[in-house]
């Protein structure tokens, strides 16, 4: 349960993020498309972490057994996608660091293939866990 706890904060600080983003009046008009690619990014981090944790929530309603491995790999990637989109928000607001958002997004990007490369692994979860992605 601390894991699902854990993951939970994760979420709650990008949703965080991701509502100051979208109240951050931008300094110029050229960077609007960007900033809207960029906001639209972290939504869809959001929603991701979001069906982690509801897939979590009913695996461990289920009484499936899920890999304490695979949990714990899937936090450390939640976390890590947490750390990523907390640099986006600051590179959001400070406009000179506003060019390092492509290569944060790239990052939260592989870290999303990799946690679904985990749930996809049969080693590392049960069936039933990866076919609700």
């Amino acid at each position: 349960m601390a894991i699902g706890r854990a993951m939970t904060q994760v979420a709650v600080s990008i949703k965080e993020v991701h509502c100051e983003m979208k109240e951050l009046k931008l300094p110029s008009f050229d960077l609007a498309d960007e900033a809207s690619d960029i906001i639209s990014h972290v939504s869809e981090t959001v929603a991701f972490i979001k069906e982690l944790i509801r897939l979590f929530k009913q695996e461990s309603g289920d009484g499936c057994s899920i890999s304490t491995v695979l949990l714990e790999k899937l936090l450390v990637l939640s976390q890590g996608i947490g750390v990523q989109v907390d640099e986006v928000g600051t590179c959001f607001i400070h406009r000179e660091k506003f060019l390092q958002l492509r290569l944060l997004l790239e990052k939260i990007s592989s870290v999303t293939c990799e946690t679904e490369f985990e749930l996809g692994n049969p080693k590392a979860s049960s069936n039933d866990f990866v076919t609700h992605l």
